[in-house]
């Protein structure tokens, strides 16, 4: 079902990207002045509306990354019972034991609807399976809004 919810969004952008050209084109080449204006305003409406889809896309992802930040506790990572992953903010991460860093990196977050994935270290590795399987988890509440 969440296929669906994927697909629909492609669907916008491409009915936004084909009513733009579609006006933008009417507007070029239709011979009464008044139409042109007219299909000029649509055309603008539909970049703008184009430009704002993305932007609340934009917004939504960035969020739901936010969603992962935190400190997870490693059950696997070899000759370390005690290691933690820090996802920060800013899409770096830190492998601790104790006060020690023993890796750092940066993660991404990828997701396809009905599934999320944690990637650390430029896709190299996902986050809860081998060595960065977790067992406990302490997520850290933003403090800022999703949207302003």
């Amino acid at each position: 079902m969440s296929a669906l919810g994927e697909l629909l969004i492609y669907i916008i952008y491409g009915a936004l990207v084909l009513f733009f050209l579609s006006r933008l084109s009417l507007a070029i080449f239709h011979k009464r002045k008044k139409s042109k204006n007219v299909y000029g305003v649509l055309a603008l409406i539909s970049v703008v509306s184009l430009l704002y889809f993305s932007r609340v896309q934009k917004k939504n992802r960035r969020a739901n990354e936010e969603a992962n930040v935190g400190k997870y506790h490693l059950s696997n990572y070899p000759n370390c019972p005690s290691c933690n992953v820090i996802l920060k903010e800013d899409n770096t991460f830190e492998i601790v034991d104790s006060m020690k860093v023993l890796e750092k990196g940066d993660w991404s977050y990828e997701s396809g609807g009905d599934f999320w994935i944690v990637y650390l270290d430029k896709r190299k590795d996902q986050l809860g399976s081998g060595i960065y399987k977790y067992d406990s988890f302490n997520l850290q509440v933003s403090k800022k809004p999703a949207f302003k």
